[in-house]
């Protein structure tokens, strides 16, 4: 600064850092928050379901499911995501309590200088209702019986009907939704 005596003061130097490129981020469901028939299929029964992802260190992260912020964290050390040196790191966030139904579930990551990046979106059907019980049936023709509604039958094969209802009347992620075992228990 300089007044109008022409007297000057000395230097002050101030570091200043433009970051204006936000860095890749990703999110995927864990193996243990995936409950479904596979453990890949996103479909599960756990309505608190938990993400990881990998974003710059030091980051904020927020978890949105359709659209609405369900979780917060930070990315953890460099180390943390097993490349050392790289300025990545691990993040996870276990969403809050959701209904049941399907969800678009996105990650918003925000560096220290304000950009962020977005995840690719992962749909998750959420779906804690059990099944009703099935009825189990004996096809006609396979009871062989004195009767054919006595369930008595000498057929080595025996051909069964089982039908349900699911409780859970909101979308699914798959058209076939309900898997039928039949067990054999020997009296």
């Amino acid at each position: 600064v300089e007044d109008r005596a022409g007297n000057i003061s000395e230097d002050f130097l101030l570091d200043v850092t433009i970051d204006s490129i936000p860095t890749s981020a990703t999110i995927s469901l864990l193996t243990s928050s995936d409950s479904g028939m596979f453990d890949n299929d996103n479909v599960t029964n756990i309505d608190q379901p938990a993400f990881t992802g990998t974003g710059e260190v030091g980051s904020a992260v927020r978890l949105f499911a359709n659209g609405q912020l369900v979780g917060v964290a930070e990315v953890q050390s460099d180390a943390s995501d097993g490349v050392n040196g790289d300025g990545r790191g691990l993040w996870e966030i276990t969403s809050e309590p959701l209904d049941d139904g399907v969800y678009e579930f996105r990650a918003q990551v925000e560096d220290w200088a304000g950009n962020l990046a977005n995840t690719p979106a992962i749909t998750l059907e959420v779906d804690t209702l059990a099944p009703n019980t099935p009825q189990l049936d004996l096809l006609p023709a396979d009871d062989s019986g004195l009767s054919d509604q006595d369930n008595v039958t000498m057929e080595g094969l025996p051909t069964f009907n089982m039908a349900t209802l699911d409780p859970n009347t909101g979308t699914h992620l798959s058209p076939f939704n309900l898997k039928y075992r039949l067990f054999v228990r020997v009296d």
